[in-house]
């Protein structure tokens, strides 16, 4: 990967280096609606997106926009506002449901990450360059990476909107530094309570940029040096502020290293449903980028080599948990290529070059949407048989969801139904034990007298064996939330099981026998 001489000689007042600020050609336009369009079929043809966290948040985001009006929730759930860095969904989506249900809420709030994951990478590009190229179109293959298939749509709507705040630094670089420390406080603050990885990523960037620039202007008078230091560095301490206030500052101490992790990031960009179309589209990917950079087409802006060097020492430097969530890690590769992306460029000697790497590009990013497509299609039936059963629960009950013992077909491919309990809280207003209310990470928790049949800690769910087994040795799981379940649950699903064993299980009455899953109905209740 060579340097862009243009990019290193460039200022927004020197438009002439770059061939002057272009609007963006309609071609290039019309590509990026197109590769758009088919990157939202999937989350538009579905009835429910299943993405695995996600139907977790969906009971979540039902519960805090109705819970005042929904007695059999309340007295369940309580909600308890907080300065929390992992707010994105929590404060944009109830809004939402005062025009629409939870399920339209949540499809718009996912139409938000992908368009602006997409354009952010243009637009990082373009507040650099000042010229179109094909180069960005690479933000489309990264879009539906494992972290978005897994559902951790904070970290993702903060990683969208990381990308256009540094856009928008870059875009005011040369304009007064208060208004730019200005628009990055505003940045800071929004970014922190989207989701702490966001922020901190959005800091880097800027940070590697600046370090950069200022190499680049170590000759600036003293006054000009403070001013920049000043826009740089006030936006992020007016942040500690918040940090501090915060239930998760007490967390700060939940940290644990696991280095022969650190592989699974790199897996996380290329991770679907099927291992071997996983593998085939991760070699055509590495392949058409390992061509453009062998033929020495593709090239960084400066500030884009320091980053990506700071970058891979970052992560390797990461916890793999920190502040007490799992992932901290993992995650960091997704959000720091899609600012990457905006900083490289491919230039190709002739035109036809340039347009053959481009539709290999979108070739490849298509590939990807058929096949998450094709996945969802089979999903999104589990998904409509499970919420079909939600019907025979009777409303303001107690659901509690085990895992069968020898689960039938693929586990991965079936991952949403380790959350898709969580429906019954918006549908049947119903207590469900593996809703995220962890105190100190979500502002839904739940009330004292019921929280200790919660797993609040987000433990795995147990497997039918073992509730079994607790209820032939009373005492047998501790302190397990799902210790004396007989007593504490009304409804309980075992997911990943082909069919209903035969005959019920000791203290359940089958009640609805689903393709991937059963709904029981628990005998005897205290």
């Amino acid at each position: 990967m060579e340097t862009d001489e243009r990019a290193m000689a460039w200022t927004p007042n020197a438009a002439d280096a770059v061939g002057g600020v272009r609007a963006m050609p309609m071609g290039t336009v019309a590509a990026f609606a197109f590769c758009l369009a088919a990157a939202l079929a999937p989350v538009l043809t579905v009835e429910t997106p299943p993405l695995a966290d996600y139907l977790d948040h969906l009971g979540r985001m039902h519960a805090l926009a109705d819970l005042g009006r929904d007695p059999l929730l309340a007295k369940f759930y309580a909600v308890r506002w907080a300065v929390l860095p992992n707010l994105a969904m929590d404060l944009m989506v109830p809004p939402l449901m005062r025009f629409m249900d939870v399920y339209a809420a949540g499809r718009l709030f996912l139409v938000a990450i992908l368009t602006l994951l997409a354009g952010g990478a243009f637009a990082i590009h373009y507040a650099l360059f000042r010229r179109a190229n094909p180069f960005p179109f690479a933000g489309f293959l990264l879009l539906y990476n494992f972290a978005f298939l897994q559902g951790l749509v904070n970290y993702l709507m903060g990683v969208a909107l990381a990308l256009w705040a540094v856009a928008a630094w870059l875009g005011l670089r040369e304009r007064s530094p208060w208004l730019r420390g200005a628009v990055s406080a505003v940045a800071a603050i929004v970014l922190f309570l989207c989701h702490l990885s966001a922020l901190g990523i959005y800091g880097f960037a800027l940070l590697c940029h600046e370090g950069w620039w200022l190499v680049r202007h170590r000759r600036l008078a003293w006054r000009r040096l403070a001013a920049e230091a000043a826009a740089f560095a006030l936006p992020f301490l007016a942040v500690l502020p918040l940090l501090a206030a915060s239930p998760t500052d007490g967390l700060a101490g939940d940290v644990d290293f696991d280095f022969p992790n650190k592989l699974e990031g790199l897996q996380w960009l290329f991770d679907g449903y099927w291992d071997w179309a996983d593998y085939l589209w991760a070699g055509l990917v590495l392949t058409v980028l390992g061509g453009a950079l062998a033929s020495r087409s593709l090239r960084s802006h400066p500030a884009g080599l320091v980053f990506l060097a700071g970058g891979t020492l970052l992560y390797l430097a990461m916890p793999s948990i920190l502040f007490d969530s799992w992932g901290a890690d993992v995650r960091l590769p997704v959000g720091l290529l899609f600012v990457l992306t905006g900083f490289l460029r491919a230039e190709f000697p002739k035109p036809w070059q340039q347009r053959a790497f481009l539709g290999a590009v979108m070739a490849l990013a298509l590939g990807r949407f058929a096949t998450v497509e094709a996945a969802w299609r089979s999903l999104d039936a589990d998904l409509h048989d499970f919420r079909q059963s939600l019907h025979a629960i009777a409303p303001g009950s107690r659901v509690l969801l085990v895992e069968a013992d020898n689960p039938g077909g693929s586990l991965g491919f079936n991952r949403p139904l380790s959350h898709a309990s969580c429906l019954a809280m918006v549908e049947r207003s119903s207590f469900v034990a593996d809703a995220f209310t962890e105190p100190g990470k979500q502002v839904l928790v739940v009330r004292p007298e019921y929280f200790a049949q919660s797993n609040a800690t987000d433990d795995d769910s147990p497997a039918l064996s073992e509730i079994l087994r607790a209820r032939a040795k009373p005492g047998s799981a501790g302190d397990a939330y799902w210790g004396r379940w007989w007593t504490q649950f009304d409804y309980v699903y075992v997911v990943y099981s082909d069919r209903a064993a035969e005959p019920d299980p000791p203290g359940m009455r089958l009640l609805y026998p689903g393709r991937r899953f059963q709904l029981y109905k628990v005998a005897t209740t205290g």
